[in-house]
């Protein structure tokens, strides 16, 4: 990283040898190869993140976007990361889908409706993994926000 900053391209230098005997110019390639020793980052200021979404929500049309980890070492498609998530919350209304497409979001989909009454928040926890092993963890707090949908006693 501290010689070849351009980090989405092959770090390469052209070697000149010039040997004085054979009056001979030669021109050696060297390729420095990156290691795997980055984590994970998500792009939050905070490992914990809240989002919300409204109690009345259609489900399968309703989504929450994370934004994606980033990795130093990620220069080609040998370092792909993994992502996990594992709820804690009995019923989770939410399925991870990871776009494939440039935006750098992952989407919880919602897939069963809400009621606030009901449950009023749902935890889980996003994990990211690279091709060397490293990881790091988002914790999400999803806030259902109420709904005016109970008529007065």
């Amino acid at each position: 990283e501290l010689i070849c900053t351009h980090r989405h391209s092959q770090c390469k230098f052209l070697l000149k040898i010039f040997e004085l005997f054979h009056e001979k110019l030669y021109h050696i390639p060297i390729i420095i190869e990156d290691v795997n020793d980055h984590q994970p980052i998500f792009p939050y200021n905070s490992s914990e993140i809240e989002l919300h979404i409204s109690e009345n929500s259609p489900p399968y049309q309703s989504k929450l976007f994370i934004q994606q980890a980033y990795d130093q070492d990620q220069i080609d498609n040998e370092n792909q990361l993994k992502y996990k998530l594992k709820n804690f919350d009995e019923n989770f209304p939410f399925m991870l889908e990871i776009n494939d497409d440039l935006s750098n979001r992952l989407v919880l989909i919602l897939i069963e409706g809400l009621d606030r009454e009901t449950i009023d928040s749902y935890n889980c926890t996003l994990y990211v993994t690279d091709t060397g092993g490293h990881h790091a963890q988002l914790y999400i707090k999803i806030i259902i926000d109420d709904v005016n949908d109970q008529s007065p006693m």
